[in-house]
């Protein structure tokens, strides 16, 4: 449960910086922590 919970306040902190057109960080974040916690769901569901 701990995952979503992380999954979901990194989207809005990813949600934010798109916002603010903050780019760079929007795009760190996407790539250090969404991409790892839905590939990490993905490996549960298989």
């Amino acid at each position: 449960m701990q995952t979503a919970y992380d999954f979901w306040f990194e989207v809005l902190g990813l949600a934010k910086y798109l916002k603010r057109n903050d780019l760079y960080f929007a795009k760190t974040i996407q790539l250090r922590y969404v991409n790892h916690l839905v590939l990490r769901t993905i490996v549960w569901h298989t």
